[in-house]
């Protein structure tokens, strides 16, 4: 993963107003289709995944998950405490996560 590159798009998208940090702002975008891409904490509870992924099926809704970081480092990023989940509302910032986080897994 291009880390620095994925902490700006972050930081963009934040000032933005283009994500949905913390479950609850991520079941309510996602009940609207307006999620394209889950960032989920390595160490979010099985239960948090559980909840988005039965969502993402009840709702018959793709959106791509990429496991990335711990709550605590997604937070600091976001200037937040502990972010387990966090949904990018913006196609082009999801587009670019996702690119640069899957650049080093080839």
């Amino acid at each position: 993963m291009n880390e620095a590159k994925i902490k700006t798009l972050l930081g963009l998208a934040i000032r933005a107003r283009k994500l949905a940090i913390g479950a609850s702002a991520v079941d309510a975008n996602l009940r609207k289709r307006a999620v394209h891409l889950i960032l989920l904490a390595n160490d979010a509870g099985a239960n948090t995944e559980r909840k988005v992924r039965a969502l993402l099926e009840t709702l018959q809704f793709k959106c791509p998950i990429i496991q990335y970081k711990t709550k605590d480092e997604i937070g600091a990023i976001l200037n937040r405490t502990d972010v387990s989940v966090v949904g990018i509302l913006d196609e082009n910032f999801a587009a670019g996560i996702a690119m640069h986080a899957k650049a080093d897994e080839k």
